[in-house]
């Protein structure tokens, strides 16, 4: 089971979060646009990567959000994005 499912079931029963999106959350749906594999860097040892290529700065900072607690890899980032999503 994923570290991340009690942490959503337990938003749906506290009603702030919809089962719909706590289900495709389990699924790795972000949006209509991106698929993530939560569970990669565990079970490969190498971590998720967003190909940034033909997605908006809106659609990798989504996917990037979806995976906050996950080591991620950008391919291919713009430094113009870069500068947007980058922590401060």
């Amino acid at each position: 089971m994923n570290p991340d499912w009690p942490a959503l079931l337990t938003a749906v029963a506290a009603g702030t979060l919809s089962p719909a999106a706590a289900l495709a959350q389990m699924q790795g749906t972000v949006g209509d646009f991106a698929h993530v594999d939560r569970d990669r860097a565990q079970r490969t040892g190498f971590p998720e990567a967003i190909f940034c290529p033909g997605k908006t700065p809106a659609q990798i900072v989504a996917i990037a959000q979806s995976l906050q607690a996950t080591p991620l890899l950008l391919t291919r980032l713009s430094p113009e994005v870069h500068q947007r999503i980058a922590p401060t």
